[in-house]
């Protein structure tokens, strides 16, 4: 959920956010993605409805003038990071970079 009183939203998430030295790291994950299926990535990467994306989210895709989509694409690349886009057949246009799993945060097991 979108936290108003922490200040959580557009700015917890974007290519900003890239820890120093991580880029690298993120470029080996999408080299490895390259070598693999929709299907064998799998594991935690899945198209998420855009009205389920934390309300920042939702406007930065207006501002984008991409607000006609309807689903974006969360690519897993550890267990809080990931890289959302939008899919266009078999190809991923990469939008943000979201380190802390915060756009569309999952809900803890077991509460």
């Amino acid at each position: 959920m979108y936290d108003r009183s922490s200040g959580e939203g557009r700015e917890s998430f974007g290519w900003h956010e890239i820890a120093r030295g991580k880029l690298s790291g993120i470029r080996k994950s999408l080299q490895n993605f390259e070598t693999m299926t929709w299907g064998e990535i799998g594991n935690g990467s899945h198209c998420v409805s855009v009205d389920q994306l934390i309300p920042p989210a939702r406007k930065r895709l207006e501002e984008l003038k991409l607000d006609d989509v309807d689903h974006l694409f969360s690519l897993r690349v550890t267990g809080k990071e990931r890289i959302w886009g939008i899919m266009d057949g078999a190809i991923l246009n990469i939008l943000w970079w979201d380190p802390r799993h915060k756009l569309c945060p999952a809900p803890k097991k077991h509460t």
